[in-house]
């Protein structure tokens, strides 16, 4: 507030009051400056003189009861002398229309206070109707300008709704087209851009710096790291969030001295950036909501916003975890689900852990996937049968001896050298980006260091010319507070750089399960998982008789041993009635199709899976390593959804030609 006080005592003491609805306005256009001028102008001609006056930044539309001009009725009952509040105009004194502004000029009436503006519209002139007869009465006198002043104010009433009608409309078209409206969320910037038709708009584009961070959250808590560890995590990397002003409840009035942020990461925080599809590039403004009017029911549409976002959809959805989930459709149309996860977007299984192979086996008469089911024996025991009956005889196979046939079949599985040095090079390749990883978090925390040394360097300067305790004490507070954190960051940093392992290791660790590949595909706990994936050690589905002939058509970097090859051939039946002759032309032809085969990818699915979850998917399970005596972190291999299939396809495309 502007206090101005008038040496002239004969005129008569007034107050002003002047308002504009934002900083900005007070900068540009009708500034409260520029209104203090126009009063100040008509002053010496109703002979008063200015007492104080009175300035806000704040809407002038909200109701009567939080008007800001409250705080100059308060002056007013304090100081009975003030006669009149001089205003500009009146949508500078309130833009609430008649209703408000009757409320607000009665107080003031009350006190003996009028409204005078410098248009001249409102005025504190009193006519009598009576006066010629020397009469007066209540009902008598009356205000020429009260009318006006009515009129006036709903005119500023309508004035500011169409005000607000223009910029509400083109805020929602900017919203529903995808653009950015408002102040920048953490991690993103604001980017002015000039569209095809040359409209300006603002689009959100990654922050250099914070969008690291937001991205490290992500995938820190897609590795499976517990919330504490991802806290103090990025901590360490540096993250404060963005200081901003603390304003009034009521409007948006800045609250001078509180300012607000530049607080480290919290739990809650860190819940609330992976909760928020804004950093999968989808947009959740209220504007986007709509009503029906013929129904009443308000919608939703969430939609793509222009710009880059930081994390994909499917890092986003992994990360929680059917909780919340984003479908993209062709085009491009959004879908964003909380809570339980609609039927249609649920994996679904009828599969039953007893009969696992149920649909990946085929059958050798008619070659469609077998059924299975447990009928109940003579004994009263339920026995898993495989059988088919399509278009031919019933026919069924023990479920119990299959399985001792196919874990037979899968203990002499082999990978070709081949495919083993191709898959050495893939890892190194995947070993080289982790590297990368760890290299950008030892720097980011090397950059926290820094900075807490320079802060350490500010203080140490501010002791040296302190010479009161109090203040000194507060210092090396401050000054041990940042020692704690350095130190903290400091081991991060050293955890970091130690964390990148021997390539030598994780080569030794891969060629491990190389040679011990039945303990990937046979699992007893989880028996469905190792039947999905031993179906894809398949060119085409095998057959009962396959199996135990020890002829399924393999994929083309998958082989039997020649240990399994000499057994089987010594014990098929003399007149080779299932298995033909080996020489045969028609056979040979078809395992040299089989070679060829482009069809599976099961053996870098196997490769690729086991090295993502090793070091992004890790459960924090151990397995001892005996050739080496290592303990070393092993990933669910058979975790569903760890490798996307154009990946696999693309790597494996590579390998085959």
């Amino acid at each position: 507030m502007n206090e101005m006080e008038h040496s002239n005592q004969e005129l008569t003491p007034a107050i002003a009051i002047l308002r504009v609805s934002s900083a900005k306005q007070g900068l540009q256009g009708d500034s409260p400056d520029d209104q203090l001028r126009a009063v100040e102008s008509i002053l010496p001609l109703r002979g008063d003189r200015l007492a104080k006056s009175f300035e806000w930044i704040e809407s002038a539309s909200i109701m009567a009861e939080i008007q800001p001009a409250w705080e100059a009725v308060e002056y007013c009952k304090k100081h009975p002398e003030i006669k009149r509040a001089y205003i500009k105009c009146i949508d500078r004194f309130t833009r609430g229309g008649a209703e408000e502004y009757l409320k607000l000029s009665r107080v003031l009436n009350d006190l003996g206070v009028f409204v005078i503006d410098v248009y001249g519209i409102a005025s504190d002139k009193v006519v009598n109707t009576l006066q010629h007869l020397g009469k007066k009465y209540k009902w008598s006198e009356f205000r020429p300008s009260f009318k006006a002043e009515i009129l006036e104010a709903e005119k500023a009433k309508d004035e500011f709704r169409d005000i607000m009608t223009r910029l509400t409309t083109g805020s929602v078209n900017r919203v529903r087209d995808g653009y950015k409206i408002g102040p920048s969320q953490y991690g993103y910037v604001n980017k002015r851009i000039e569209t095809e038709t040359g409209k300006k708009v603002y689009i959100r584009v990654p922050h250099p710096t914070e969008s690291q961070l937001i991205l490290r959250m992500f995938e820190l808590d897609a590795e499976g790291k517990p919330a504490q560890e991802i806290v103090e995590t990025i901590n360490a990397m540096g993250f404060l969030s963005r200081k901003r002003y603390r304003r009034k409840k009521e409007g948006s009035h800045i609250v001078r001295g509180a300012n607000i942020g530049g607080v480290p990461l919290s739990k809650k925080q860190l819940e609330i950036y992976l909760q928020n599809p804004i950093y999968c590039g989808v947009e959740t403004h209220s504007h986007l909501a709509w009503i029906d009017e013929k129904t009443g029911i308000e919608h939703f549409e969430p939609r793509l916003f222009h710009g880059n976002p930081i994390a994909s959809v499917e890092l986003w959805n992994r990360v929680n975890r059917g909780k919340r989930m984003v479908v993209i459709g062709e085009d491009e149309t959004v879908q964003l689900f909380k809570g339980k996860s609609l039927e249609r977007f649920t994996r679904k299984s009828k599969r039953n852990p007893k009969w696992p192979y149920k649909g990946y086996l085929a059958c050798h008469l008619c070659h469609h996937p077998l059924k299975a089911s447990g009928p109940q024996s003579k004994s009263g025991k339920h026995v898993v049968i495989y059988h088919c009956a399509l278009g031919h005889d019933y026919w069924g196979t023990n479920g119990a001896k299959l399985h001792e046939t196919i874990e037979d079949l899968i203990h002499h599985l082999e990978f070709s050298d081949e495919f083993r040095e191709q898959f050495r090079n893939i890892m190194l390749e995947e070993w080289e980006k982790r590297r990368d990883k760890v290299n950008v978090d030892s720097i980011s925390y090397e950059k926290e260091v820094l900075r807490i040394n320079e802060e350490q360097r500010t203080i140490l300067d501010a002791l040296r010319s302190v010479s009161l305790d109090a203040m000194r004490k507060a210092y090396e507070a401050q000054y041990a507070e940042l020692e704690t954190k350095k130190s903290m960051v400091m081991e991060r940093r050293n955890h970091k750089e130690t964390e990148g392992i021997n390539v030598q290791v994780v080569i030794a660790y891969c060629n491990y399960w190389m040679e011990h590949l039945e303990e990937l595909l046979i699992d007893k706990d989880k028996p469905l998982e190792s039947a999905r994936l031993f179906s894809l050690c398949f060119d085409e589905p095998p057959t009962v008789p396959e199996l135990k002939d020890g002829t399924p058509k393999l994929s083309p970097l998958f082989k039997l041993n020649e240990a399994y090859k000499k057994d089987k051939t010594s014990i098929c039946d003399p007149i080779r009635i299932r298995t033909g002759d080996l020489q045969d032309e028609n056979l040979s032809s078809g395992q040299k199709h089989n070679c060829i085969s482009t069809t599976t990818n099961f053996l870098f699915v196997i490769s690729c899976r086991y090295y993502i979850n090793l070091y992004h998917l890790c459960h924090k399970k151990y397995i001892q390593v005996a050739s080496f005596g290592l303990q070393l972190p092993y990933g669910i291999i058979r975790k569903q959804n760890t490798i996307r299939e154009a990946i696999v396809r693309n790597k494996l495309h590579g390998f085959l030609d």
